[in-house]
């Protein structure tokens, strides 16, 4: 999985360098970082965008991309396409648990809100009853449809039940300026 998830991304980058006028990544050891102009050598530089999950492009005009970096919201990337494609329009969902990352600039593409992170899967929820809903089913006991009481309700259900396997984290996600 990991393997047709490295090529997704490589097709995905090599895809955008092209439009925007770039040759395609060389030597793609962490998925595109390196790159040669049409004027010049191979170099490495930091191209930010190796945590893009994934993408979508619909009707040719709206990129849609997801990602989990630690590196913070690909804007470089973002601002090139624009200047380069000005009639692709580009959105994005930020999400980086470990490091308090949880952003996007259109709740409108976007609509998940809060992501319930876990030692399973994550979850997402558009709005914060469904969220509060989820989370006492697992803690047992009635919760308020609020970030504040969801974090409270997790915090003293992990408390109780200590375990090294068994972990939660509440977060809510920011709209920010394009």
């Amino acid at each position: 999985m990991l393997h047709n998830q490295f090529y997704k991304c490589l097709i995905f980058q090599s895809l955008i360098f092209i439009l925007l006028g770039i040759l395609p990544p060389m030597y793609p050891l962490d998925c595109g970082t390196y790159f040669a102009t049409k004027d010049l050598p191979p170099k490495k530089i930091s191209t930010r965008h190796s945590g893009i999950t994934s993408y979508s492009l619909e009707n040719y005009t709206t990129l849609m991309i997801y990602q989990n970096t630690a590196r913070g919201e690909q804007e470089v990337l973002r601002n090139n396409i624009k200047e380069k494609l000005p009639s692709i329009k580009v959105y994005f969902q930020e999400e980086e648990p470990g490091c308090g990352l949880f952003a996007t600039n259109s709740f409108e593409h976007f609509p998940e809100r809060y992501l319930l992170d876990s030692y399973d899967e994550p979850l997402y929820f558009e709005d914060i009853e469904e969220a509060a809903k989820c989370v006492a089913d697992i803690v047992g006991l009635p919760v308020e449809p609020s970030v504040e009481a969801i974090d409270q309700a997790l915090e003293d259900y992990l408390t109780e039940h200590e375990s090294d396997d068994t972990w939660y984290s509440f977060h809510e996600f920011e709209e920010v300026e394009d």
